[in-house]
């Protein structure tokens, strides 16, 4: 009997559900389903087994599936707990799997039931969807599939998962091989009654869309409520300002559609994706806006001081990859030939974006590399002339030289950093420091030292980049990168060594201003009386050697070392093996060392701000949602500091949540991506070549000894974690050069970085395998 589908709103049982749907749908398929009550069952089995085997509808090879009661309710889900049974075609195959699937249930099943359908055919691919962010409650429908015919390759968490995200009512933008899904979506959600739906699908070879499950979406408590904000119009706002960022860009003759939260500078991994006002003005004022281009210029890269870098869009820093290539390029590039350049970087990252967060490696050429001549990199520049190739390398390699040279830009600059020491070392008793404090510092650490700190950081990519060119050209190991890195005795290295040596008191003397989140005022610094970061400091720490840093054998043969000179010379490097490794020790030092130096005061200036707004009554939870700039106001306004506070923050934190659902792509190149974009396919960077195996523990875990480490994003602050002897860690953000992928060179600890999307299944597991040098996560329990 069909039934009508005029204010109709089908829920029940998954059994039930599926029968109403297949009476009417007219955009998708249900397959025949016949649902078996447990009592029958009981009573009559074989008749059931035998009138299940001459139903014509139920084609062998069968499903035999859960239907429990409460499966599928609108306040409670036991999705997969439930047995089911794929490919049944005898009857004795029949019997077992019907016995299996009620044994399943954790009641009596006289009332319950299970359901036989046949088996889907034709599958190309087979997903589930959510019409809602399970998370936030968002209005998002979240695909998630995989091409082929095992249609439990999702669920299960087998295969190559996919995902796509579109905002409700943007179905039209969905990519071409999810089109037959338009039409039973937007079906499905009106016979659901509008309610968030998760379902489970498949896609024919004839483009046939056939439902195997719906169901509510169960969320318990919500993190952000939504019902009182038009979310529709804060989606709007932010594919506004991506417009107006990009027009901006325009103006300033730079191709400004593609942004990114990885390709420069990593704002997610050092201030996270949806940082609150004062982390996020504080990067800006400190690194983005300007003292970031003023070190490479002073380098020999081409001036970008006078475009902005990074931008919020919808409560994410993007960071514009067309001013990052143009800052990448030597000075003496002309104009015309730097467009090129640019242009063409720009459409290869369009066409790998899971290069994102490894440009420099990938992408665009930021110094000359031995294997710039191979045809791969030729190819990526098509815009440019034989001629201009060969003048662009010319211009790269004189850079690099200048760079390495003992007497070039860059030990010039080096010379400066007693300037940084000298803030460094400059006492201000924090309890009483007043907001004019905060601004002098602030001002004093963006003129001198975080420019020092980009040409450092510069200086030390040089090292590692020509480091790992030497590695896949077969003339060094991997093993003798990390040596290099060991021998360069940085500040990470150093703070280990003294917390197995100094005393408590000593030590937080020394690193008590450190704290995770370096620009994060809710992180507690190491000296907090709140802070957990250490084991007890009465535990024995004279322990004969650091688990973490182990000998290596990585020697340098006088062999080895005269190949080398032969190669750089024939490449055209004005600088021998014994000097290039002095500047890559020397360059990783320096970086280090100037980090270590300026985010001491930005950890006084939050110390100053936090101790200010509790004067004023405030705590830090109010405090991270005021800006530089809202301070920068009270310190010219100075009236009723209270209040103005209160009223700042509580503005600031209202357009701040209402961000926090908005959810975008790591790398945005069209502005209907706002709207619609596919999660893109993580490549992950394994650093040392080493393999490790250990049960998994989050950062906040009491007992960190002996496993692996999952960090959602790392900062130096997160340093501490090597006074614990660890096995390895992964990152979900973060690239080759980033400063844990650093310090695990440093450290030679196993690490995965930047693991994006296989990140929350990683994390998921009880015990991994790492394989470094197979680059390669195996889930063992």
């Amino acid at each position: 009997m069909h039934i009508s589908s005029e204010n109709l709103v089908i829920q029940g049982s998954k059994a039930e559900v599926l029968q109403q749907l297949r009476s009417v749908a007219t955009t998708f398929e249900v397959l025949p389903v016949y649902k078996l009550k447990g009592n029958r069952w009981q009573e009559t089995p074989q008749d059931c087994i035998d009138e299940i085997l001459v139903d014509k509808k139920l084609i062998r090879p069968l499903i035999v599936r859960s239907s429990f009661s409460n499966e599928d309710s609108a306040t409670e889900s036991h999705a997969g707990e439930f047995e089911s049974v794929l490919n049944v075609s005898t009857e004795e195959g029949l019997r077992t799997a019907i016995t299996s699937v009620f044994a399943s249930y954790s009641s009596s099943i006289e009332h319950e039931h299970v359901l036989i359908q046949p088996m889907a055919k034709g599958v190309a691919i087979s997903g589930v969807l959510m019409t809602a962010d399970p998370h936030s409650g968002a209005p998002y429908t979240i695909i998630n599939f995989v091409e082929g015919t095992n249609t439990e390759a999702v669920t299960s968490g087998q295969g190559e998962v996919k995902s796509v995200v579109f905002l409700n009512g943007c179905v039209s933008l969905l990519p071409l091989a999810l089109k037959p899904l338009r039409d039973p979506i937007v079906e499905l959600t009106a016979l659901m009654g509008h309610r968030p739906i998760d379902v489970e699908f498949a896609i024919t070879t004839s483009g046939k869309v056939i439902i195997f499950q719906s169901r509510p979406i169960v969320f318990g408590s919500l993190t952000f409520q939504l019902k009182n904000h038009n979310f529709d119009a804060i989606v709007e706002n932010a594919r506004e300002r991506y417009k107006n960022f990009v027009k901006y860009n325009n103006s300033k003759s730079i191709d400004g559609s593609t942004l990114g939260v990885m390709p420069d500078w990593n704002p997610a991994e050092l201030i996270g994706s949806k940082p609150r006002p004062l982390a996020y003005s504080l990067y800006r004022y400190l690194i983005t806006d300007g003292p970031w281009a003023k070190g490479r210029a002073q380098l020999g890269y081409h001036d970008m001081r006078d475009h902005s870098l990074m931008t919020l869009i919808g409560g994410v820093p993007f960071i514009s990859v067309g001013t990052s290539f143009n800052s990448f390029i030597p000075k003496s590039v002309s104009a015309s030939v730097r467009k090129k350049i640019v242009n063409d970087a720009n459409a290869a990252l369009r066409i790998s974006p899971s290069h994102h967060d490894k440009v420099e490696f990938k992408i665009i050429p930021t110094i000359y590399k031995p294997e710039m001549h191979r045809g791969e990199w030729r190819d990526r520049f098509p815009s440019l002339t034989d001629a201009e190739w060969e003048s662009y390398l010319s211009s790269l390699l004189d850079l690099t030289n200048n760079i390495v040279d003992e007497h070039g830009n860059y030990f010039r600059l080096m010379k400066r950093i007693e300037y940084v020491e000298a803030i460094y070392e400059e006492n201000i008793d924090l309890s009483s420091a007043e907001l004019i404090e905060v601004k002098s510092i602030l001002n004093k650490v963006r003129q001198v030292a975080t420019p020092l700190f980009s040409a450092a950081a510069r200086a030390a990519f040089v090292a590692t980049d020509i480091l790992k060119s030497l590695q896949g050209l077969g003339y060094i190991s991997a093993g003798l990168i990390e040596v290099i890195s060991k021998s360069a005795n940085a500040i990470g290295a150093q703070m280990v060594d003294d917390y197995r040596e100094l005393d408590a008191s000593k030590f937080l003397e020394k690193y008590g201003h450190i704290r995770p989140g370096t620009f994060d005022i809710t992180a507690p610094r190491y000296d907090s009386p709140d802070a957990s970061y250490f084991s007890a400091f009465d535990f024995d720490k004279n322990l004969d050697t650091d688990p973490n840093r182990t000998n290596n054998d990585e020697v340098m043969t006088t062999e080895n070392i005269n190949n080398i000179n032969s190669f750089f010379s024939e490449v055209g490097y004005q600088f021998n093996w014994e000097k290039f490794q002095s500047f890559a020790e020397t360059s990783i030092n320096y970086r280090e060392k100037i980090k270590y130096l300026y985010t001491k005061k930005v950890s006084d200036v939050l110390e100053i701000i936090k101790n200010i707004g509790s004067r004023y009554g405030h705590d830090v939870e109010v405090m991270s949602f005021m800006t530089i700039s809202d301070i920068e106001n009270m310190l010219d306004l100075g009236f009723d500091p209270h209040h103005r506070i209160a009223e700042i923050s509580v503005s600031n934190k209202i357009i701040w949540q209402k961000n926090l659902p908005v959810r975008l792509p790591d790398l945005l190149t069209d502005f209907d991506d706002v709207y619609c974009f596919t999660i893109m396919d993580s490549i992950p960077n394994y650093i040392t070549g080493k393999t490790v195996e250990a049960n998994v523990a989050e950062i906040g875990d009491g007992n960190l000894a002996g496993k692996i480490i999952f960090i959602e994003s790392a900062d130096p602050g997160f340093d501490w974690i090597f006074t614990h002897p660890i096995a390895g860690f992964i990152t979900k953000y973060g690239g080759e050069n980033s400063h844990m992928a650093i310090r695990s060179r440093e450290f030679g600890v196993p690490a995965v970085i930047g693991a994006g999307n296989y990140f929350d299944k990683w994390r998921k597991a009880h015990r991994l395998r790492v394989e470094c040098t197979a680059k390669r996560v195996e889930v063992i329990l």
